[in-house]
């Protein structure tokens, strides 16, 4: 699908184009609307459409001036000018400014679905000759980075790719120091067409900018919307002056270099390389760092007797040790920091480790993967204060712990039924107290909360074709298959049966 732009100051008009041409058949979509040439600027901005259908008579900004824009900002929109005047003027200023055709007013909607369908052949052509030009370049580009081929053939290579003396190219380059998955990067493509080549290149995402980019410019408008799309903080590195071909092993390398320095950095921010002062040989030879055990120590015992501001303190000085040390070895000393924690004092008390295990949302592999510093102390700081609130709960009430003991226990027999005097045995506590303290602490009785794990359980297993309803009402604890139909249904909305439909 190719998105579209309607720009037209007459309403009427406007609603025609909109309304009545069966955009979707065509397979445009979507469809945006602005009224004058400064509301469609707007809409560049966020959306780069692939065609654009202008009026040339428009307030504030006519369509000739809204072209000629377009033209200057690098966009490569297909535009198609709307006109009540068959003149010649009009016409040829039309073509001036790169249109790809004209409609006279009154137009036809079988005038517009002719015009569409010439445009889309174009984009269908450009788009084909775009990647078998962006793959060779790639190819190439590859090669070039691993020492393949020279840089005086990889610039007569790209000069002969973009028809175009290569020595007087010159191209934007910068990274996004964050791991970007593949839908993310072909968001990046499709939004900005200043970017000529996205590559990974070993941990970082290197973007190449067209010549009319401004870097900065750029770079920050790639920051934000990752930020706003994709709920994604970055750190963002460009260079400000724009390099040669020769120039982009020797840069991309640098920017490569850089990601230890950037891993201590704050995130949602761009940074140009020549406003660094920094010594990367300095970088590159620091030696690692070690965070001393009596710290560790220090914290395991702030933890143990719920220190809460002591525990966090503490917790600052190790991150104080490791700052400005290579990524890999501060990730390193602090997850030994989570391991001591978690041997001798999460698995040395069982009460303490049911609790974690119930309710300690942090998944410990995430740590490994983390991209920041920034990241990597929230880690910790979420890790400790788990830890911290189980002392604080224990404190409010010694007896807590047995609701996570209970919640663990109908966890793993979710399929029995409830007896609360064998519950209450197992947590050594009276049923009645036991029934209160639950209720108290989770908002639910044992049965709902029993009732609510066979029930998401039941849901799970629906997924499984094979498995008839009945077979899965057994499986859960429930002989009556009318009855966990009731309940089933009670809880998602529709039958077990509409259920297994809809998943």
């Amino acid at each position: 699908m190719y998105s579209i732009l309607l720009v037209e100051d007459e309403k009427l008009e406007l609603e025609t184009l909109r309304d009545y041409v069966d955009w979707k058949k065509l397979g445009i979509g979507p469809v945006y609307t602005a009224r004058n040439g400064k509301r469609a600027m707007e809409c560049m901005e966020k959306y780069a459409p692939d065609i654009v259908i202008t009026d040339v008579q428009m307030p504030v900004m006519n369509g000739i001036q809204f072209a000629r824009q377009l033209i200057e900002e690098g966009y490569t929109s297909k535009i198609i000018f709307l006109t009540g005047y068959d003149d010649f003027e009009y016409i040829k200023a039309a073509f001036e400014v790169h249109a790809v055709d004209y409609l006279l007013k009154p137009f036809m909607v079988e005038d517009v679905e002719v015009c569409i369908e010439k445009v889309k052949k174009q984009l269908e052509k450009e788009k084909i000759n775009s990647w078998s030009k962006k793959y060779a370049f790639g190819q190439a580009l590859q090669a070039f980075l691993s020492g393949e081929i020279t840089a005086d053939t990889m610039r007569q290579y790209y000069g002969a790719l973009m028809e175009r003396d290569a020595s007087q190219i010159r191209i934007g380059i910068g990274a996004v120091y964050s791991r970007c998955s593949d839908d993310q990067i072909n968001a990046l493509r499709q939004r900005f067409s200043e970017i000529f080549y996205l590559y990974r290149w070993r941990e970082i995402l290197v973007f190449l900018l067209r010549e009319y980019a401004a870097p900065k410019d750029a770079s920050t408008r790639i920051l934000n919307f990752l930020q706003e799309k994709f709920r994604k903080k970055s750190t963002l590195v460009y260079f400000e002056k724009q390099s040669e071909i020769e120039q982009l092993k020797e840069r991309t390398n640098l920017l490569y270099g850089l990601r230890d320095f950037v891993f201590y950095q704050k995130t949602g921010i761009s940074l140009a390389v020549e406003k660094l002062t920094i010594d990367l040989k300095e970088i590159e030879n620091k030696t690692d760092c070690h965070i001393q055990p009596v710290k560790i120590r220090e914290l395991c015992s702030a933890l143990g007797v719920g220190e809460h501001e002591r525990a966090h303190e503490i917790c600052r000085m190790c991150f104080e040790e490791v700052y400005g040390s290579r990524r890999s070895a501060a990730v390193r000393e602090i997850y030994a920091v989570y391991l001591y924690l978690k041997e001798y004092l999460v698995e040395a008390d069982s009460s303490l480790k049911l609790w974690m295990k119930e309710y300690h949302s942090v998944r410990e592999e995430d740590i490994l993967y983390v991209e920041n510093c920034e990241e990597l102390e929230n880690w910790m700081e979420a890790y400790i204060d788990k830890i911290l609130s189980y002392f604080s709960k224990q404190k409010e009430n010694p007896n807590y712990y047995a609701v996570v003991q209970i919640k663990t226990y109908l966890r793993e027999h979710y399929a029995e039924n409830i007896d609360v005097e064998k519950l209450s045995r197992v947590v050594g506590l009276s049923p009645n107290y036991l029934r209160s303290l639950f209720k108290e602490m989770t908002g639910k009785t044992i049965l709902e909360y029993s009732v609510e794990l066979r029930m998401e359980k039941a849901a799970e297993l629906l997924k499984n074709k094979s498995l008839r309803v009945k077979e899965v009402s057994a499986a859960v604890g429930y002989g009556n298959v009318s009855y966990f139909g009731t309940l089933f249904q009670k809880k998602y909305g529709v039958t077990p049966n509409a259920y297994r439909k809809m998943v």
